[in-house]
């Protein structure tokens, strides 16, 4: 299982998470006003920050030609909601984020749900990848509960956080047992207002990309 969240207060937004894919064969690319990280085992692109500053994460079941379409051609949140709800194809959750707003997307549900915010959090975890978990979720899994936990807190210091305190507390979020998982593969922070991007595959040491802005 993989665990994401996405969090936005006073005009800031981060999304970071744990991806749980067995047998990953991760490689980073872009340039150098955009970065992304595939997985060639599955052909799959779920996380990302294009040159517009969308970012977004994945938790899905299928291949990255759509996740490929939503990096290249969506400039911001409102995009990329009509670009996945056009083609509501597979199971998937979906956190995107620009410097406004953050959004959730679930997929492959009866009924699919979307929401927006601009100052809130949101906390997915792909359980069966039929639904996401919010405040109001009251059936969390013990994994799920102690990202919440985190993401709550860190929502609570956000105001007075600075940029490298935020990074530093969303990267000790995702390396406490049980938030990172022996099958946590990829784990990443992405500052969509300061173009950052930390990443660490395999419980490797975390490593921290600037992209410059257009």
């Amino acid at each position: 299982m993989s665990v994401m969240a996405a969090v936005a207060q006073g005009g800031r937004s981060v999304l970071f998470g744990n991806l749980d894919v067995v047998d990953a064969r991760w490689k980073h690319g872009g340039g150098a006003n955009d970065w992304m990280v595939e997985n060639r085992t599955q052909d799959a692109l779920p996380v990302a920050l294009n040159d517009a500053g969308l970012a977004h994460l994945w938790l899905t079941d299928e291949d990255g030609g759509f996740q490929r379409e939503v990096f290249s051609t969506c400039r911001d949140v409102h995009s990329g909601l009509v670009c996945v709800e056009r083609e509501p194809v597979g199971r998937h959750q979906v956190l995107l984020a620009d410097t406004e707003r953050i959004a959730r997307i679930v997929c492959g549900s009866e009924p699919g749900e979307r929401e927006t915010r601009a100052q809130g959090y949101f906390v997915c975890e792909d359980v069966g990848l039929e639904h996401a978990i919010g405040a109001d979720e009251e059936a969390l899994s013990l994994r799920s509960e102690r990202m919440y936990e985190g993401v709550e807190d860190l929502y609570a210091w956000f105001p007075i956080l600075d940029n490298e305190d935020l990074v530093e507390r969303c990267r000790a979020l995702l390396s406490q047992e049980p938030v990172r998982s022996e099958d946590t593969s990829l784990s990443v922070v992405i500052d969509i207002q300061e173009r950052r991007v930390d990443c660490a595959v395999d419980g490797g040491q975390w490593k921290t990309v600037w992209l410059t802005s257009q």
